[in-house]
Protein backbone atom coordinates (compact mmCIF):
# COMPACT_ATOMS: atom_id res chain seq x y z
CA UNK A 1 0.00 0.00 0.00
CA UNK A 2 1.32 3.44 -0.95
CA UNK A 3 2.42 5.66 1.94
CA UNK A 4 2.62 8.81 -0.21
CA UNK A 5 0.11 10.64 -2.40
CA UNK A 6 1.41 12.66 -5.37
CA UNK A 7 -0.96 15.50 -6.27
CA UNK A 8 -0.66 17.24 -9.65
CA UNK A 9 -0.68 21.03 -9.78
CA UNK A 10 -1.46 23.62 -12.43
CA UNK A 11 2.19 23.47 -13.57
CA UNK A 12 3.35 20.39 -15.49
CA UNK A 13 5.84 18.28 -13.53
CA UNK A 14 5.23 20.08 -10.21
CA UNK A 15 3.70 17.93 -7.46
CA UNK A 16 2.59 18.29 -3.86
CA UNK A 17 3.53 15.18 -1.92
CA UNK A 18 1.37 14.14 1.02
CA UNK A 19 2.81 11.29 3.10
CA UNK A 20 0.73 9.15 5.41
CA UNK A 21 1.59 9.61 9.09
CA UNK A 22 1.36 6.75 11.57
CA UNK A 23 0.26 7.94 15.00
CA UNK A 24 -0.08 6.29 18.40
CA UNK A 25 0.17 7.28 22.05
CA UNK A 26 3.91 7.82 21.72
CA UNK A 27 3.60 10.30 18.81
CA UNK A 28 3.91 9.79 15.06
CA UNK A 29 6.11 8.33 12.32
CA UNK A 30 6.16 9.90 8.83
CA UNK A 31 8.10 8.75 5.81
CA UNK A 32 10.12 11.69 4.41
CA UNK A 33 11.36 10.00 1.25
CA UNK A 34 11.05 6.61 -0.43
CA UNK A 35 12.89 5.97 -3.68
CA UNK A 36 10.55 3.09 -4.53
CA UNK A 37 7.39 5.18 -4.13
CA UNK A 38 8.81 8.12 -6.06
CA UNK A 39 9.82 5.71 -8.82
CA UNK A 40 6.33 4.19 -8.86
CA UNK A 41 4.97 7.71 -9.42
CA UNK A 42 7.34 8.21 -12.36
CA UNK A 43 9.62 10.56 -10.38
CA UNK A 44 12.73 8.44 -10.55
CA UNK A 45 15.81 10.60 -9.87
CA UNK A 46 18.68 10.06 -7.47
CA UNK A 47 19.02 12.38 -4.47
CA UNK A 48 22.67 13.49 -4.18
CA UNK A 49 22.54 16.34 -1.63
CA UNK A 50 20.39 17.17 1.43
CA UNK A 51 20.35 20.67 2.93
CA UNK A 52 18.61 22.32 5.85
CA UNK A 53 17.57 25.92 6.55
CA UNK A 54 16.18 27.72 9.58
CA UNK A 55 14.58 31.14 9.12
CA UNK A 56 13.86 33.13 12.25
CA UNK A 57 11.58 36.03 11.38
CA UNK A 58 7.91 35.74 10.37
CA UNK A 59 7.37 37.35 6.95
CA UNK A 60 10.98 36.79 5.82
CA UNK A 61 11.43 35.73 2.18
CA UNK A 62 14.13 33.53 0.66
CA UNK A 63 14.51 33.11 -3.12
CA UNK A 64 13.77 32.79 -5.94
CA UNK A 65 16.69 30.49 -6.84
CA UNK A 66 17.43 27.85 -9.48
CA UNK A 67 20.38 26.15 -11.20
CA UNK A 68 21.08 26.22 -14.94
CA UNK A 69 21.99 23.21 -17.10
CA UNK A 70 23.92 20.99 -16.80
CA UNK A 71 23.32 21.45 -13.06
CA UNK A 72 19.58 21.99 -13.37
CA UNK A 73 18.13 20.17 -10.39
CA UNK A 74 15.00 18.68 -8.92
CA UNK A 75 14.22 19.82 -5.39
CA UNK A 76 11.99 18.17 -2.81
CA UNK A 77 11.15 20.63 -0.04
CA UNK A 78 9.67 19.63 3.32
CA UNK A 79 8.91 21.71 6.41
CA UNK A 80 10.23 20.07 9.59
CA UNK A 81 9.26 22.86 12.00
CA UNK A 82 6.87 25.79 11.73
CA UNK A 83 5.04 26.84 8.58
CA UNK A 84 5.99 28.46 5.24
CA UNK A 85 4.32 29.55 2.00
CA UNK A 86 6.40 27.72 -0.62
CA UNK A 87 6.49 29.00 -4.22
CA UNK A 88 7.76 27.56 -7.52
CA UNK A 89 7.99 29.57 -10.77
CA UNK A 90 8.10 27.90 -14.20
CA UNK A 91 11.12 29.23 -16.15
CA UNK A 92 11.25 26.51 -18.83
CA UNK A 93 11.71 28.04 -22.27
CA UNK A 94 8.80 27.17 -24.53
CA UNK A 95 6.61 25.97 -21.67
CA UNK A 96 2.92 26.79 -22.00
CA UNK A 97 3.01 27.97 -18.35
CA UNK A 98 6.29 29.91 -18.42
CA UNK A 99 6.49 32.66 -15.74
CA UNK A 100 3.46 31.26 -13.93
CA UNK A 101 3.82 30.45 -10.25
CA UNK A 102 2.31 28.00 -7.83
CA UNK A 103 2.22 28.37 -4.05
CA UNK A 104 1.40 25.90 -1.30
CA UNK A 105 1.51 26.07 2.48
CA UNK A 106 4.03 23.59 3.90
CA UNK A 107 3.98 22.87 7.61
CA UNK A 108 5.37 20.40 10.10
CA UNK A 109 1.82 19.65 11.18
CA UNK A 110 0.61 18.75 7.67
CA UNK A 111 3.77 16.84 6.86
CA UNK A 112 3.46 17.67 3.17
CA UNK A 113 6.25 18.41 0.70
CA UNK A 114 6.64 19.92 -2.77
CA UNK A 115 8.41 18.25 -5.70
CA UNK A 116 9.97 20.91 -7.95
CA UNK A 117 11.32 19.81 -11.37
CA UNK A 118 14.25 21.23 -13.30
CA UNK A 119 13.67 24.66 -14.79
CA UNK A 120 11.76 26.11 -11.83
CA UNK A 121 12.83 28.90 -9.48
CA UNK A 122 12.05 28.25 -5.82
CA UNK A 123 11.50 30.40 -2.77
CA UNK A 124 9.32 30.73 0.32
CA UNK A 125 7.93 33.10 2.94
CA UNK A 126 8.01 32.23 6.63
CA UNK A 127 4.56 32.10 8.27
CA UNK A 128 5.78 31.03 11.72
CA UNK A 129 8.99 32.04 13.47
CA UNK A 130 11.95 29.66 13.42
CA UNK A 131 10.64 27.60 10.55
CA UNK A 132 12.93 24.80 9.46
CA UNK A 133 13.06 23.33 5.95
CA UNK A 134 14.67 20.20 4.56
CA UNK A 135 15.88 20.31 0.93
CA UNK A 136 16.64 17.19 -1.14
CA UNK A 137 18.53 17.84 -4.41
CA UNK A 138 19.30 15.73 -7.48
CA UNK A 139 22.39 17.84 -8.33
CA UNK A 140 25.10 19.32 -6.09
CA UNK A 141 25.27 23.06 -5.60
CA UNK A 142 27.24 24.79 -8.38
CA UNK A 143 27.81 28.55 -7.83
CA UNK A 144 28.70 29.20 -11.50
CA UNK A 145 25.37 27.69 -12.61
CA UNK A 146 23.20 29.47 -10.07
CA UNK A 147 20.41 31.76 -11.23
CA UNK A 148 17.63 33.73 -9.58
CA UNK A 149 14.59 35.88 -10.23
CA UNK A 150 13.30 38.62 -7.94
CA UNK A 151 10.72 37.69 -5.34
CA UNK A 152 8.78 40.88 -6.25
CA UNK A 153 9.17 40.73 -10.04
CA UNK A 154 5.96 42.20 -11.53
CA UNK A 155 6.23 39.91 -14.57
CA UNK A 156 5.70 36.94 -12.23
CA UNK A 157 3.41 38.65 -9.74
CA UNK A 158 3.72 36.34 -6.73
CA UNK A 159 1.04 37.12 -4.14
CA UNK A 160 2.82 36.61 -0.83
CA UNK A 161 0.40 36.03 2.07
CA UNK A 162 2.20 38.40 4.48
CA UNK A 163 3.89 41.79 4.07
CA UNK A 164 7.48 41.26 2.93
CA UNK A 165 9.82 41.07 5.91
CA UNK A 166 13.53 40.24 5.98
CA UNK A 167 15.17 39.72 2.59
CA UNK A 168 18.90 39.24 2.04
CA UNK A 169 20.78 42.00 0.22
CA UNK A 170 21.75 39.42 -2.37
CA UNK A 171 18.12 38.49 -3.11
CA UNK A 172 17.14 42.17 -3.34
CA UNK A 173 19.71 42.76 -6.08
CA UNK A 174 18.56 40.07 -8.52
CA UNK A 175 17.56 41.77 -11.79
CA UNK A 176 13.97 41.99 -12.95
CA UNK A 177 13.00 39.95 -15.98
CA UNK A 178 12.91 41.87 -19.25
CA UNK A 179 11.28 41.13 -22.60
CA UNK A 180 14.46 39.49 -23.90
CA UNK A 181 14.41 36.75 -21.28
CA UNK A 182 12.79 33.64 -22.75
CA UNK A 183 13.49 31.16 -19.96
CA UNK A 184 15.87 28.27 -19.35
CA UNK A 185 16.71 26.34 -22.51
CA UNK A 186 17.09 22.71 -21.60
CA UNK A 187 15.33 19.42 -21.87
CA UNK A 188 15.77 16.04 -20.25
CA UNK A 189 15.26 12.79 -22.11
CA UNK A 190 11.76 11.48 -21.39
CA UNK A 191 13.11 7.96 -21.71
CA UNK A 192 16.20 7.87 -19.49
CA UNK A 193 16.35 11.37 -17.96
CA UNK A 194 19.67 12.40 -19.51
CA UNK A 195 20.10 16.14 -20.12
CA UNK A 196 19.76 16.78 -23.87
CA UNK A 197 22.38 18.77 -25.79
CA UNK A 198 22.27 17.38 -29.36
CA UNK A 199 19.89 19.02 -31.82
CA UNK A 200 18.38 16.70 -34.43
CA UNK A 201 16.41 19.16 -36.58
CA UNK A 202 14.77 22.58 -36.19
CA UNK A 203 11.66 23.07 -38.35
CA UNK A 204 10.91 26.50 -36.91
CA UNK A 205 7.62 27.59 -35.33
CA UNK A 206 4.38 25.83 -36.21
CA UNK A 207 0.83 25.48 -34.85
CA UNK A 208 -0.37 22.05 -33.69
CA UNK A 209 -0.96 20.06 -36.87
CA UNK A 210 -4.50 18.90 -36.03
CA UNK A 211 -5.74 22.26 -34.71
CA UNK A 212 -7.97 23.09 -37.66
CA UNK A 213 -9.49 26.56 -37.76
CA UNK A 214 -12.98 27.92 -38.31
CA UNK A 215 -13.49 31.00 -40.47
CA UNK A 216 -13.94 33.10 -37.34
CA UNK A 217 -10.66 31.83 -35.88
CA UNK A 218 -8.79 33.04 -38.99
CA UNK A 219 -9.16 36.57 -37.62
CA UNK A 220 -7.56 35.62 -34.30
CA UNK A 221 -3.90 35.27 -33.38
CA UNK A 222 -2.78 31.70 -33.98
CA UNK A 223 -0.54 30.07 -31.38
CA UNK A 224 2.68 28.55 -32.71
CA UNK A 225 5.25 26.41 -30.95
CA UNK A 226 8.84 25.32 -31.65
CA UNK A 227 9.36 22.22 -33.80
CA UNK A 228 12.88 21.62 -32.56
CA UNK A 229 13.95 18.05 -31.86
CA UNK A 230 16.84 16.70 -29.80
CA UNK A 231 18.45 13.28 -29.70
CA UNK A 232 19.54 11.69 -26.43
CA UNK A 233 23.23 10.85 -26.33
CA UNK A 234 22.58 7.90 -24.01
CA UNK A 235 19.46 6.03 -25.25
CA UNK A 236 19.16 7.76 -28.68
CA UNK A 237 15.50 8.67 -28.25
CA UNK A 238 14.64 11.55 -30.62
CA UNK A 239 12.17 13.89 -28.98
CA UNK A 240 10.30 17.16 -28.94
CA UNK A 241 9.57 18.99 -25.72
CA UNK A 242 5.93 19.17 -24.56
CA UNK A 243 5.46 22.80 -25.54
CA UNK A 244 1.72 22.30 -25.77
CA UNK A 245 0.16 19.93 -23.26
CA UNK A 246 -1.29 16.70 -24.58
CA UNK A 247 -4.59 17.53 -22.86
CA UNK A 248 -4.85 20.63 -25.05
CA UNK A 249 -3.94 18.74 -28.25
CA UNK A 250 -6.23 15.73 -27.72
CA UNK A 251 -9.22 17.82 -26.71
CA UNK A 252 -12.94 17.18 -26.91
CA UNK A 253 -13.11 18.43 -30.52
CA UNK A 254 -10.17 16.41 -31.88
CA UNK A 255 -10.70 15.95 -35.63
CA UNK A 256 -8.73 12.82 -36.53
CA UNK A 257 -11.07 9.84 -37.04
CA UNK A 258 -9.20 6.63 -37.98
CA UNK A 259 -12.15 5.05 -39.78
CA UNK A 260 -11.95 7.51 -42.70
CA UNK A 261 -8.97 5.63 -44.14
CA UNK A 262 -9.84 2.43 -46.01
CA UNK A 263 -6.17 1.39 -45.94
CA UNK A 264 -6.06 1.77 -42.17
CA UNK A 265 -9.26 -0.22 -41.66
CA UNK A 266 -7.88 -3.07 -43.77
CA UNK A 267 -4.68 -2.97 -41.73
CA UNK A 268 -6.71 -3.20 -38.50
CA UNK A 269 -8.75 -6.15 -39.78
CA UNK A 270 -5.62 -8.10 -40.76
CA UNK A 271 -4.16 -7.42 -37.32
CA UNK A 272 -7.26 -8.75 -35.56
CA UNK A 273 -7.29 -11.93 -37.65
CA UNK A 274 -3.62 -12.55 -36.92
CA UNK A 275 -3.90 -11.93 -33.17
CA UNK A 276 -6.97 -14.17 -32.86
CA UNK A 277 -5.08 -17.04 -34.44
CA UNK A 278 -1.68 -16.52 -32.83
CA UNK A 279 -2.79 -15.98 -29.22
CA UNK A 280 -6.08 -17.93 -29.15
CA UNK A 281 -8.25 -15.03 -28.02
CA UNK A 282 -11.86 -15.93 -27.23
CA UNK A 283 -14.98 -14.90 -25.32
CA UNK A 284 -13.09 -15.23 -22.01
CA UNK A 285 -10.35 -12.80 -23.09
CA UNK A 286 -10.20 -9.02 -22.74
CA UNK A 287 -8.64 -6.81 -25.40
CA UNK A 288 -7.83 -3.24 -24.37
CA UNK A 289 -6.80 -0.63 -26.91
CA UNK A 290 -5.01 2.51 -25.77
CA UNK A 291 -5.97 5.58 -27.81
CA UNK A 292 -8.81 3.59 -29.35
CA UNK A 293 -10.07 6.54 -31.41
CA UNK A 294 -13.44 5.84 -33.05
CA UNK A 295 -13.35 2.08 -32.53
CA UNK A 296 -11.79 1.39 -35.94
CA UNK A 297 -9.92 -1.68 -34.59
CA UNK A 298 -11.90 -2.93 -31.61
CA UNK A 299 -15.01 -3.28 -33.78
CA UNK A 300 -13.39 -6.28 -35.49
CA UNK A 301 -12.61 -8.02 -32.19
CA UNK A 302 -16.17 -7.34 -31.06
CA UNK A 303 -17.69 -8.99 -34.13
CA UNK A 304 -15.65 -12.10 -33.30
CA UNK A 305 -17.15 -12.26 -29.81
CA UNK A 306 -14.07 -11.05 -27.90
CA UNK A 307 -14.78 -8.59 -25.04
CA UNK A 308 -13.14 -5.20 -25.66
CA UNK A 309 -12.41 -1.96 -23.82
CA UNK A 310 -11.25 1.24 -25.45
CA UNK A 311 -9.38 4.02 -23.67
CA UNK A 312 -9.55 7.33 -25.51
CA UNK A 313 -9.06 10.88 -24.16
CA UNK A 314 -10.80 12.79 -26.97
CA UNK A 315 -14.55 13.03 -26.51
CA UNK A 316 -15.34 13.56 -30.20
CA UNK A 317 -13.86 10.27 -31.42
CA UNK A 318 -14.76 8.35 -28.24
CA UNK A 319 -18.43 9.13 -28.86
CA UNK A 320 -18.17 7.59 -32.31
CA UNK A 321 -16.79 4.39 -30.76
CA UNK A 322 -19.53 4.27 -28.14
CA UNK A 323 -22.13 4.62 -30.89
CA UNK A 324 -20.67 1.43 -32.40
CA UNK A 325 -21.33 -0.37 -29.11
CA UNK A 326 -17.69 -0.32 -27.97
CA UNK A 327 -17.21 0.32 -24.25
CA UNK A 328 -14.84 3.27 -23.96
CA UNK A 329 -13.20 4.99 -21.00
CA UNK A 330 -12.79 8.67 -21.88
CA UNK A 331 -9.48 9.47 -20.21
CA UNK A 332 -5.73 9.60 -20.73
CA UNK A 333 -4.02 6.29 -20.05
CA UNK A 334 -1.27 6.04 -17.48
CA UNK A 335 -0.23 4.28 -14.31
CA UNK A 336 -3.09 5.72 -12.25
CA UNK A 337 -5.86 4.62 -14.62
CA UNK A 338 -4.23 1.21 -15.08
CA UNK A 339 -4.14 0.69 -11.34
CA UNK A 340 -7.83 1.62 -11.04
CA UNK A 341 -8.85 -0.81 -13.79
CA UNK A 342 -6.68 -3.56 -12.36
CA UNK A 343 -8.22 -3.25 -8.89
CA UNK A 344 -11.64 -3.64 -10.56
CA UNK A 345 -10.52 -6.93 -12.09
CA UNK A 346 -10.19 -5.59 -15.64
CA UNK A 347 -6.74 -6.78 -16.56
CA UNK A 348 -6.06 -7.46 -20.23
CA UNK A 349 -5.03 -10.55 -22.17
CA UNK A 350 -4.04 -8.24 -25.02
CA UNK A 351 -3.14 -4.55 -24.88
CA UNK A 352 -2.79 -2.89 -28.25
CA UNK A 353 -1.41 0.62 -28.77
CA UNK A 354 -1.21 1.63 -32.41
CA UNK A 355 0.60 4.88 -33.17
CA UNK A 356 0.06 6.27 -29.69
CA UNK A 357 3.49 5.89 -28.09
CA UNK A 358 4.79 8.93 -29.98
CA UNK A 359 1.94 11.01 -28.53
CA UNK A 360 2.80 10.25 -24.89
CA UNK A 361 4.69 12.96 -22.96
CA UNK A 362 5.42 10.70 -19.95
CA UNK A 363 6.66 7.47 -21.51
CA UNK A 364 7.64 5.70 -18.31
CA UNK A 365 4.27 6.35 -16.65
CA UNK A 366 2.48 5.05 -19.77
CA UNK A 367 4.55 1.87 -20.06
CA UNK A 368 4.41 1.26 -16.32
CA UNK A 369 0.62 1.45 -16.70
CA UNK A 370 0.68 -1.23 -19.40
CA UNK A 371 2.56 -3.57 -17.09
CA UNK A 372 0.00 -3.05 -14.31
CA UNK A 373 -2.94 -3.62 -16.68
CA UNK A 374 -1.51 -6.75 -18.34
CA UNK A 375 -2.42 -10.22 -17.08
CA UNK A 376 0.54 -12.48 -16.11
CA UNK A 377 0.52 -14.34 -19.43
CA UNK A 378 -0.75 -11.46 -21.53
CA UNK A 379 0.68 -9.76 -24.60
CA UNK A 380 1.23 -6.12 -25.55
CA UNK A 381 1.59 -4.95 -29.14
CA UNK A 382 2.75 -1.45 -29.96
CA UNK A 383 3.02 0.03 -33.45
CA UNK A 384 5.05 3.14 -34.20
CA UNK A 385 6.89 4.69 -37.15
CA UNK A 386 10.47 3.43 -37.24
CA UNK A 387 13.02 6.20 -36.71
CA UNK A 388 15.40 4.47 -39.11
CA UNK A 389 12.84 4.88 -41.92
CA UNK A 390 12.21 8.51 -40.97
CA UNK A 391 15.90 9.35 -41.29
CA UNK A 392 16.79 7.17 -44.26
CA UNK A 393 13.71 8.26 -46.26
CA UNK A 394 13.69 11.93 -45.24
CA UNK A 395 10.27 11.76 -43.58
CA UNK A 396 10.70 15.02 -41.70
CA UNK A 397 7.01 15.86 -42.23
CA UNK A 398 6.07 13.19 -39.67
CA UNK A 399 7.47 15.60 -37.05
CA UNK A 400 4.72 17.65 -35.44
CA UNK A 401 3.47 18.87 -32.06
CA UNK A 402 1.39 15.78 -31.40
CA UNK A 403 4.46 13.55 -31.77
CA UNK A 404 6.66 13.96 -28.71
CA UNK A 405 8.99 11.01 -29.42
CA UNK A 406 10.52 9.06 -32.33
CA UNK A 407 11.71 5.51 -31.74
CA UNK A 408 14.17 2.86 -32.78
CA UNK A 409 13.72 -0.73 -31.59
CA UNK A 410 16.81 -0.26 -29.43
CA UNK A 411 15.21 2.67 -27.59
CA UNK A 412 11.82 1.00 -27.10
CA UNK A 413 13.44 -2.17 -25.83
CA UNK A 414 15.37 -0.18 -23.22
CA UNK A 415 12.35 1.77 -21.97
CA UNK A 416 10.22 -1.38 -21.76
CA UNK A 417 12.90 -3.25 -19.82
CA UNK A 418 13.22 -0.32 -17.43
CA UNK A 419 9.55 -0.78 -16.61
CA UNK A 420 9.48 -4.56 -16.21
CA UNK A 421 8.50 -5.61 -19.75
CA UNK A 422 10.45 -7.51 -22.41
CA UNK A 423 10.25 -7.25 -26.18
CA UNK A 424 9.98 -10.81 -27.48
CA UNK A 425 9.08 -10.27 -31.14
CA UNK A 426 8.93 -7.58 -33.80
CA UNK A 427 7.47 -7.16 -37.27
CA UNK A 428 8.26 -4.56 -39.91
CA UNK A 429 5.24 -2.86 -41.48
CA UNK A 430 4.66 -0.61 -44.48
CA UNK A 431 2.28 1.71 -42.64
CA UNK A 432 3.27 5.38 -42.17
CA UNK A 433 6.24 5.01 -44.46
CA UNK A 434 7.76 2.13 -42.49
CA UNK A 435 6.72 1.11 -38.98
CA UNK A 436 7.45 -1.52 -36.36
CA UNK A 437 5.01 -3.73 -34.50
CA UNK A 438 6.60 -4.72 -31.22
CA UNK A 439 5.35 -7.65 -29.11
CA UNK A 440 6.02 -7.40 -25.37
CA UNK A 441 5.27 -9.36 -22.22
CA UNK A 442 6.17 -9.35 -18.55
CA UNK A 443 9.87 -10.01 -17.93
CA UNK A 444 8.70 -12.77 -15.58
CA UNK A 445 6.90 -14.56 -18.45
CA UNK A 446 9.27 -17.42 -19.31
CA UNK A 447 6.90 -18.90 -21.91
CA UNK A 448 7.77 -16.22 -24.47
CA UNK A 449 11.27 -16.51 -25.87
CA UNK A 450 12.89 -13.60 -27.66
CA UNK A 451 12.71 -14.22 -31.41
CA UNK A 452 15.53 -14.04 -33.93
CA UNK A 453 13.71 -11.12 -35.57
CA UNK A 454 14.38 -8.97 -32.51
CA UNK A 455 18.07 -9.81 -32.52
CA UNK A 456 18.35 -9.28 -36.28
CA UNK A 457 16.70 -5.85 -36.23
CA UNK A 458 18.79 -4.70 -33.27
CA UNK A 459 21.88 -5.72 -35.23
CA UNK A 460 20.64 -3.87 -38.32
CA UNK A 461 20.10 -0.68 -36.30
CA UNK A 462 23.55 -0.96 -34.78
CA UNK A 463 25.16 -1.60 -38.18
CA UNK A 464 23.32 1.45 -39.57
CA UNK A 465 25.00 3.53 -36.87
CA UNK A 466 21.90 4.30 -34.81
CA UNK A 467 23.88 3.90 -31.59
CA UNK A 468 26.24 6.72 -32.54
CA UNK A 469 25.56 10.44 -32.75
CA UNK A 470 27.00 10.70 -36.27
CA UNK A 471 23.95 8.91 -37.71
CA UNK A 472 21.66 11.74 -36.60
CA UNK A 473 23.72 14.62 -37.98
CA UNK A 474 22.96 16.32 -41.27
CA UNK A 475 19.26 15.47 -41.36
CA UNK A 476 18.32 19.15 -41.65
CA UNK A 477 20.03 19.43 -45.04
CA UNK A 478 17.72 16.75 -46.48
CA UNK A 479 14.65 18.68 -45.35
CA UNK A 480 16.01 21.92 -46.78
CA UNK A 481 16.46 20.25 -50.17
CA UNK A 482 12.81 19.14 -50.25
CA UNK A 483 11.67 22.64 -49.28
CA UNK A 484 13.73 24.22 -52.04
CA UNK A 485 12.46 21.77 -54.68
CA UNK A 486 8.79 22.16 -53.73
CA UNK A 487 8.94 25.96 -53.68
CA UNK A 488 10.65 26.02 -57.09
CA UNK A 489 7.98 23.69 -58.51
CA UNK A 490 5.06 25.72 -57.13
CA UNK A 491 6.54 29.03 -58.28
CA UNK A 492 7.22 27.73 -61.78
CA UNK A 493 3.80 26.15 -62.31
CA UNK A 494 1.83 29.03 -60.82
CA UNK A 495 3.64 31.46 -63.13
CA UNK A 496 2.62 29.19 -66.00
CA UNK A 497 -1.01 29.60 -64.95
CA UNK A 498 -1.47 26.09 -63.60
CA UNK A 499 -4.01 25.26 -60.89
CA UNK A 500 -2.63 23.29 -57.95
CA UNK A 501 -4.62 21.65 -55.16
CA UNK A 502 -3.76 19.17 -52.43
CA UNK A 503 -5.30 15.96 -51.18
CA UNK A 504 -5.37 14.82 -47.54
CA UNK A 505 -5.56 17.28 -44.63
CA UNK A 506 -3.11 15.11 -42.70
CA UNK A 507 -0.92 16.24 -39.84
CA UNK A 508 2.22 15.45 -41.84
CA UNK A 509 0.94 17.69 -44.63
CA UNK A 510 0.58 20.61 -42.24
CA UNK A 511 4.18 20.21 -41.11
CA UNK A 512 5.34 20.26 -44.73
CA UNK A 513 3.21 23.28 -45.71
CA UNK A 514 4.21 25.36 -42.69
CA UNK A 515 7.91 24.49 -42.93
CA UNK A 516 7.90 25.49 -46.61
CA UNK A 517 5.80 28.61 -46.02
CA UNK A 518 3.10 27.47 -48.47
CA UNK A 519 -0.28 29.24 -48.34
CA UNK A 520 -3.46 29.77 -50.39
CA UNK A 521 -1.40 31.78 -52.87
CA UNK A 522 0.12 28.51 -54.09
CA UNK A 523 -2.53 25.87 -53.30
CA UNK A 524 -6.20 26.64 -53.88
CA UNK A 525 -7.66 24.09 -51.49
CA UNK A 526 -7.09 20.70 -49.89
CA UNK A 527 -9.54 17.81 -50.23
CA UNK A 528 -10.25 15.48 -47.32
CA UNK A 529 -12.77 12.67 -46.88
CA UNK A 530 -13.45 13.54 -43.24
CA UNK A 531 -16.56 15.65 -42.79
CA UNK A 532 -15.07 16.75 -39.45
CA UNK A 533 -12.34 18.65 -41.34
CA UNK A 534 -14.39 19.91 -44.28
CA UNK A 535 -15.43 23.55 -44.00
CA UNK A 536 -12.41 24.35 -41.83
CA UNK A 537 -8.95 25.71 -42.63
CA UNK A 538 -5.50 24.18 -42.23
CA UNK A 539 -3.50 25.49 -39.27
CA UNK A 540 -0.79 27.93 -40.28
CA UNK A 541 -1.31 27.93 -44.05
CA UNK A 542 -5.09 28.68 -43.77
CA UNK A 543 -5.83 26.65 -46.90
CA UNK A 544 -9.55 25.68 -46.96
CA UNK A 545 -10.55 22.02 -46.55
CA UNK A 546 -13.26 20.85 -48.97
CA UNK A 547 -14.92 17.66 -50.20
CA UNK A 548 -13.75 15.69 -53.24
CA UNK A 549 -16.48 17.16 -55.44
CA UNK A 550 -14.40 20.32 -55.83
CA UNK A 551 -11.79 18.42 -57.83
CA UNK A 552 -14.27 17.58 -60.55
CA UNK A 553 -15.65 21.11 -60.50
CA UNK A 554 -12.28 22.89 -60.81
CA UNK A 555 -10.26 20.30 -62.82
CA UNK A 556 -6.81 21.16 -61.39
CA UNK A 557 -3.56 20.54 -63.23
CA UNK A 558 -1.68 19.12 -60.25
CA UNK A 559 -2.74 17.33 -57.06
CA UNK A 560 -0.18 17.37 -54.24
CA UNK A 561 -0.67 14.22 -52.14
CA UNK A 562 0.16 15.22 -48.57
CA UNK A 563 -0.36 11.79 -46.88
CA UNK A 564 2.18 10.19 -49.24
CA UNK A 565 2.00 6.94 -47.26
CA UNK A 566 -1.50 6.49 -48.75
CA UNK A 567 -0.33 7.23 -52.30
CA UNK A 568 -1.68 4.01 -53.83
CA UNK A 569 -5.12 4.36 -52.24
CA UNK A 570 -5.44 8.02 -53.24
CA UNK A 571 -4.22 7.69 -56.83
CA UNK A 572 -6.65 4.81 -57.40
CA UNK A 573 -9.48 6.82 -55.89
CA UNK A 574 -8.66 9.86 -58.07
CA UNK A 575 -7.80 7.97 -61.26
CA UNK A 576 -10.51 9.92 -63.11
CA UNK A 577 -8.39 13.12 -63.03
CA UNK A 578 -6.24 11.60 -65.79
CA UNK A 579 -9.17 12.34 -68.14
CA UNK A 580 -8.18 16.01 -68.25
CA UNK A 581 -4.45 15.40 -67.95
CA UNK A 582 -3.97 16.14 -64.26
CA UNK A 583 -0.79 14.88 -62.61
CA UNK A 584 0.04 13.83 -59.08
CA UNK A 585 2.86 15.27 -56.94
CA UNK A 586 4.58 13.43 -54.07
CA UNK A 587 6.88 15.54 -51.82
CA UNK A 588 8.67 12.84 -49.75
CA UNK A 589 11.38 11.51 -49.78
CA UNK A 590 12.06 13.78 -52.77
CA UNK A 591 9.83 15.66 -55.18
CA UNK A 592 8.12 13.36 -57.70
CA UNK A 593 5.63 14.40 -60.40
CA UNK A 594 3.80 11.60 -62.25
Amino acid sequence: MSKMEFKSTTLSGLYVVQPQAYRDARGSLTRLFCKQEFKAAGLDKEIVQINQSVTVARGAVRGMHYQKPPFAEIKIIKCLRGKVFDVAVDLRAGSSTIFQWYGVELSAQQGNAIYIPEGFAHGFQVLEENSELLYMHTKPYSPEHEGAVRYDDPKIGIRWPLPIGDVSERDKKHPLLDEKYKGINFMNCRGCGTLLHHEFIDLGQAPPSNSFLTEQQLRQTEAKYPLKLFVCGKCFLVQLDEYKRSKEIFSDDYVYFSSYSRTWLEHAQRYVDMMMQRFDLNADSLVVELASNDGYLLQYFKTKGVPVLGIEPSLSVARAAIQKGIETVIDFFGFGLARDLSTKGRRADLITANNVLAHVPDLNDFIKGMKVLLKPGGVITVEFPHLMELIDNNQFDTIYQEHFSYFSLHTVKGIFEKNGLKVFDVETLKTHGGSLRVFAAHVEDKAKDVSARVRDLLSLEQNKGMLSMEYYQGFSRKAEKVRSDIMDFLSREKKAGKRIVAYGAAAKGNTLLNYCGISRDSIDFVVDASEHKQGKFLPGSHIPVVSEERIGQTRPNFILILPWNLKDEITQQLAYVRQWGARFVIPIPSLEVF
